[in-house]
């Protein structure tokens, strides 16, 4: 439902501006609380998330979906080998989130083809962390 805020400003630019922000700071605030609440949901039984580096933020999350009865999936683009090779915390996190209820990691998944990984597989959630090529300066092959 889209709610509507009233706001009563006078006639100077300083209010007109403090409105605005007063408006998108709570545009922001009700997303972020709606987005934060859809993890907490009933409904939700299956997550993927997909280009998660480390793997830091899915073992972040992993208990949580786990006490909750929700299954995850976190993916990375590299193979096994090639991950725990780049990242000192690979097999670590990998280790923390197969250790958590129902869930898996999943090496060589190209986020922008998922159905040649997970043909039969569905999803309730899909969470895409901005995957990027590895290292600072790769601005080129990230867009």
């Amino acid at each position: 439902s889209l709610e509507t805020i009233t706001v009563v400003t006078s006639r100077s630019c300083f209010s007109s501006l403090f409105s605005m922000i007063f408006i998108t700071l709570f545009f922001l605030l009700t997303t972020t609380l709606n987005h934060s609440l859809s993890f907490t949901a009933t409904r939700l039984q299956r997550v993927l998330v997909c280009g998660d580096g480390d793997l830091s933020y899915s073992a972040s999350i992993a208990g949580d979906l786990a006490d909750k009865g929700i299954s995850l999936v976190a993916s990375v683009l590299e193979d096994r080998e090639k991950h725990h090779s780049v990242y000192e915390e690979s097999q670590t996190h990998c280790e923390h989130i197969s250790s958590c209820g129902n869930h898996e990691v999943k090496f060589n998944v190209d986020a922008t083809d998922l159905v040649s990984s997970f043909k039969d597989t569905k999803f309730d959630q899909i969470q895409f962390n901005f995957p990027h090529w590895r290292g600072k300066m790769n601005h080129k092959r990230n867009r």
